[in-house]
């Protein structure tokens, strides 16, 4: 099954009366995760469904208010609304040897690292779950971008002659598995403090491809702008990324800038390695000054949840990035909210007055049911029409029996995967390899997506009438 998703008119031939939104993540509580004399934080930025275990993983970041030094805990749940507190023990050693599901090597000693993922469902599966460090510090020895693995998620043995960059990258570096090409794909900086989005590739977490750009600030971002970091996730087909935009202080007088504000955009890609955005304004952005999220915000993936909402954990600051060391004893510098938003969500199109129409470019479909994410009011409705997109000038564009307009019966009301139906048809079986475009009319409608089974094709195959005609280009 592909999603057709409108962040783009890429795939569209025509669209009339329907403008382009872009959706808003709700807010839906904040995660405590509770507070420790010892600490000076505890955060999170982001979770993940984990398919090795079934449940839902958190990865919690903490200092140590002496030292500063940093451990991680692992926190589990079935439900991703509800999260338990890290949990510790009383006694006089590191903090870290009191706390429940510490995350250490092989030599007993704490790692912080917010970026661990499950290989599970990916051709690693053996290898359990894995992590690349942005610079790993052994017995106050740096090794650098090295990376490890894990069958528990807890206990870790660290590779550190394997480096999966060349130089160190200070962001996220979050992983995923590119099936498309079979790779894994790791999102990170290409070079140190070079705020831009890089991504590198490895079939085997053993070599590693260089880092190359693959998203910047353009002409239509302002001076000063830079990106944090990107966080992608597969929603079906379609890769899609939280984009961390960092706006620095342009008199600040050093080369690294320091002082600034992070907001949450989207961004998408086709493929996984070239990447676009369709709208500029923040996804979540930052609340009021003098609220828990008025200085930054970072937003991890989504998850999508049973109920099929996507999930995203947000972790916010009081105050701009420079800014931890200044905010007041008694608030969290960094705390973490749980926003949520319809599926698909991202980027819908919305009738502007009463009715509007869009009309794909040429599909040839797998068969099997359509089905559309769609909200109208109750007195909207959508109807399909499938077209004949075969070479021949005398039929193109023309409704297919059966599959007409008037044939197609009304989807109406609030619908994830409403079901598209004619009277005398009830899915795209015997219209299987014939090149065909769909046309949607929408009376008072949202459409977020349209789902099928579908290749790519303009029409035109070889063997056909006049197909060298088009393949010269003339």
């Amino acid at each position: 099954m592909k999603s057709l998703l409108f962040f783009d008119d890429w795939f569209l031939r025509a669209r009339e009366g329907l403008d382009r939104k872009q959706g808003q993540p709700s807010p839906v509580k904040e995660v405590v995760l509770g507070s420790h004399p010892e600490l000076s934080i505890i955060r999170a930025g982001r979770f993940h469904y984990d398919a090795g275990t079934g449940r839902y993983v958190m990865y919690v970041d903490c200092h140590h208010k002496d030292d500063r030094k940093r451990f991680c805990t692992r926190l589990e749940t079935e439900d991703p609304y509800n999260w338990p507190e890290p949990q510790w023990t009383e006694g006089t050693g590191p903090m870290w040897t009191r706390a429940q599901n510490a995350v250490v090597d092989q030599n007993g000693n704490p790692i912080s690292c917010f970026n661990i993922v499950s290989l599970a469902g990916t051709p690693l599966a053996e290898k359990g779950y894995f992590v690349n460090f942005y610079d790993f510090e052994d017995s106050e020895k740096s090794w650098g971008p090295v990376i490890a693995f894990s069958q528990d998620g807890l206990h870790f043995e660290v590779d550190t002659q394997t480096h999966w960059a060349p130089h160190k990258s200070d962001t996220g570096n979050p992983v995923i598995y590119n099936s498309q090409t079979g790779e894994y794909m790791i999102f990170c900086r290409p070079e140190f403090v070079d705020r831009r989005v890089a991504m590198l590739t490895t079939t085997d977490f053993a070599t590693f491809s260089p880092a190359k750009v693959v998203l910047q600030p353009d002409a239509e971002d302002p001076v000063c702008r830079e990106f944090y970091g990107l966080d992608p996730f597969l929603c079906d087909d379609v890769f899609v990324g939280m984009l961390s935009i960092y706006d620095t202080e342009p008199t600040e007088g050093s080369r690294c800038q320091m002082q600034g504000t992070n907001e949450a955009q989207v961004a998408y890609s086709y493929n996984g390695q070239n990447w676009y955005r369709a709208c500029r304004q923040a996804l979540i952005p930052r609340t009021e000054p003098g609220t828990q999220l008025g200085g930054c915000v970072y937003a991890g993936a989504p998850v999508r949840t049973s109920e099929d909402r996507l999930l995203f954990c947000v972790m916010g600051s009081w105050g701009e990035h420079a800014a931890v060391e200044e905010i007041p004893e008694g608030l969290a510098p960094f705390p973490t909210y749980l926003y949520e938003m319809r599926l698909d969500g991202f980027a819908y199109l919305k009738t502007r007055a009463r009715h509007g129409r869009i009309r794909t470019k040429t599909v040839v479909p797998h068969g099997g049911e359509l089905t559309m994410n769609v909200r109208t009011t109750p007195s909207g409705y959508v109807k399909v029409a499938v077209l004949d997109a075969r070479h021949d000038k005398a039929q193109f564009g023309k409704p297919i029996p059966n599959y007409t307009l008037e044939d197609a019966l009304p989807v109406s009301g609030d619908e994830l995967f409403g079901k598209i139906r004619w009277r005398e048809r009830d899915n795209l079986d015997e219209l299987k390899g014939r090149p065909v475009m769909l046309e949607v009319h929408a009376r008072e409608a949202d459409l977020y997506a349209l789902r099928f089974g579908y290749d790519e094709g303009w029409g035109v195959r070889p063997g056909e009438e006049n197909y060298n005609h088009y393949t010269a280009g003339t």
